[in-house]
């Protein structure tokens, strides 16, 4: 479960190294790049990564993990970008999320006015995998019926 919780930090914050990232903080709001020119007015950007073998996530969907995992999030994310997010700013919840036969993590993550995120963890065939759902605008929005619900159920389905 830590490879998983780094997976969904790595998926918002380390894409700020690269060259050319998908996501990054542009001044006070993490935002993403959205190549496609259909998806350039967007405010939701969404991404996936295979994150690990399938047998590395070995998931706990009791109340007390929830929260742990939850806490592990927000821990990791306030930790890697300590320039933009304060500990107190960050608002992290996870619930389970059922896809088909599969249950994922599904983590809500909120500072406002500077990050508003969704974030599917879960086992997809033989990987762990991570999809990511990110408002380019920081504005809360939710997930039923859209592309981000749609992909989430696409990697995680039966």
């Amino acid at each position: 479960m830590k490879n998983t919780i780094l997976a969904i930090a790595a998926l918002a914050s380390s894409a700020a190294q690269a060259q050319q990232p998908p996501c990054f903080w542009a001044g006070p709001v993490f935002t993403c790049n959205q190549a496609e020119q259909g998806k350039a007015n967007a405010d939701v950007f969404v991404a996936e990564a295979v994150t690990g073998p399938a047998s590395a996530f070995r998931p706990d969907f009791s109340p007390e993990a929830l929260s742990d995992y939850a806490r592990g999030v927000h821990d990791t994310m306030v930790n890697r970008n300590l320039d933009h997010l304060k500990s107190d700013g960050l608002s992290v919840s996870t619930e389970v999320a059922r896809f088909g036969s599969h249950k994922v993590f599904k983590t809500r993550l909120f500072a406002p006015s500077q990050m508003f995120m969704y974030q599917f963890a879960g086992v997809s065939g033989p990987n762990m995998m991570v999809v990511g759902c990110i408002s380019r605008t920081a504005r809360p929005f939710e997930t039923r019926g859209t592309k981000c619900e749609r992909r989430a159920a696409k990697a995680f389905g039966d």
